[in-house]
């Protein structure tokens, strides 16, 4: 499957990879999967999703605020999600914006980056920025 979502950090956060011709249909399959167990939704601290390796994504304005919905559901079980989009591509890096503006409202921080350095760094900073206030 062009899309995975694997657990890490003890559960703590999710791992979201795509990968070569990615479908709207098989993100949407993965996230309704997640959401299935509000559980480990409950403990998700952060979320990093890396698209570097999708070669073409053909989903719809449409399927991507499918997405968003979904996420929104998924806020409604854990409004404190830190999530990082990875899209080194322009056309990638526009529909995770895209999928972001979408999100706005929800509850989520979220930000998209071009490389996982900078993703990683963020959500490190986010993440420590949370801890030290009251």
């Amino acid at each position: 499957m062009p899309f995975t979502a694997e657990f890490i950090e003890q559960g703590r956060g999710v791992l979201y990879v795509g990968a070569g011709v990615l479908q709207g249909s098989e993100v949407l399959a993965v996230k309704a999967e997640l959401l299935a167990n509000p559980d480990r939704v409950r403990n998700i601290v952060f979320s990093i999703v890396l698209l570097g390796d999708v070669t073409e994504c053909p989903a719809t304005t449409a399927e991507i605020r499918q997405i968003a919905l979904v996420d929104q559901q998924m806020a409604q079980v854990n409004p404190n999600v830190v999530l990082a989009a990875v899209a080194p591509q322009d056309l990638l890096f526009g529909m995770a914006r895209m999928w972001q503006a979408f999100t706005d409202t929800i509850g989520w921080q979220t930000a998209v980056f071009r490389t996982r350095a900078e993703a990683d760094e963020w959500i490190s900073a986010t993440l420590a920025s949370r801890a030290a206030s009251p």
